[in-house]
């Protein structure tokens, strides 16, 4: 009964504190003191570190468990002694090495990009109501080129300005456009005709410049003798003559034979495309105002072969 009694104070004692019997001692280590594993009682101090000073590529570090603290010194690499091997751009970072004045040790560092020294925008296109524009501007150190687009407004075109482009004439139709009075641009063709009041002004105004070119035409006009001409009427090639007579003889061709005197004949065509010799009659005494056509030869009624001085006439009187 004793024994049984001592056993089992034994196994509270155990249960109480775990070591009543022995501790299971852990070694003390830098950040804790000597300790019982079973029961946490501790003896004694912590040992605390032993601490190696910062070097340039580590921090102050203790050399029992390798605890660190602070921060690493870094390399210090000497002043005026960095070599560049590659040197920054623009748009691109560049290298540079040295060499440590505190641990010797090569190192090495990146160069910052430059960035680039843009100039001012020039636009190459102007933004309309319909079309986006552009612009760009260039770096003045590497010379590259930015563009942006010049957003368009996206507005409906404002109707502005009716130009004509041709005008109308009477035998042919006018062209009109409108302009946009925002962006400048064409956005309408106009088809148009004159009106019966503009055909009967332009018509006035062409008599009347036809008549003063008749007018003109007439006063330049040379006075020539049928001697003068009708052996020599290439000599007198281009020049511009009046001639009155009456009519000899209407050609087949809708020429005229034109009696100048005494049975001296001159060939007359029709030298402006506007004058009409087929109404002419025999007889009709005529007045002939045109160029000098050198001469022209022909076969008489009476079948023989003659020669005559000819007349590309441009107005004619009758």
């Amino acid at each position: 009964m004793k024994k049984l009694k001592y056993l089992l104070w034994i196994l509270i004692c155990i249960n109480l504190t775990g070591c009543c019997l022995s501790h299971d001692w852990q070694e003390a280590t830098c950040t804790q003191p000597k300790t019982c594993s079973k029961c946490d009682k501790t003896e004694g101090e912590a040992l605390g570190h032993k601490w190696i000073e910062a070097t340039c590529t580590a921090p102050q570090t203790c050399n029992v468990c390798g605890a660190t603290t602070g921060e690493k010194l870094g390399h210090t690499p000497t002043p005026g002694e960095w070599i560049v091997d590659r040197a920054a751009t623009c748009d691109e970072e560049g290298s540079r090495h040295g060499v440590c004045g505190v641990c010797g040790e090569t190192v090495t560092a990146s160069i910052p990009a430059t960035g680039h020294q843009w100039g001012d925008w020039i636009t190459d296109k102007e933004e309309t109501c319909s079309e986006d524009g552009s612009k760009h501007r260039s770096c003045g150190v590497c010379k590259k080129w930015e563009t942006k687009t010049l957003y368009s407004n996206n507005t409906k075109h404002v109707p502005g300005e009716v130009k004509i482009v041709k005008e109308a004439t009477l035998t042919e139709e006018g062209e009109k456009v409108q302009i946009c009075s925002a962006c400048g641009e064409e956005i309408k063709t106009i088809k148009y005709e004159l009106s019966e009041e503009e055909k009967a002004a332009q018509m006035e105004e062409y008599r009347i410049a036809a008549e003063e070119r008749e007018r003109e035409y007439k006063a330049g006009c040379g006075y020539y003798t049928y001697a003068e001409i009708s052996g020599n009427s290439m000599d007198y090639f281009g020049e511009t003559a009046v001639f009155t007579g009456s009519v000899f003889q209407i050609t087949d061709d809708g020429s005229v034979l034109l009696n100048v005197g005494s049975g001296n004949l001159i060939w007359v065509y029709d030298g402006s495309g506007d004058i009409s010799l087929s109404g002419v009659t025999d007889g009709a005494v005529m007045t002939v105002y045109g160029m000098i056509n050198g001469s022209k030869s022909y076969t008489t009624v009476m079948g023989y072969e003659a020669t005559v001085p000819s007349i590309l006439a441009m107005y004619i009187d009758l």
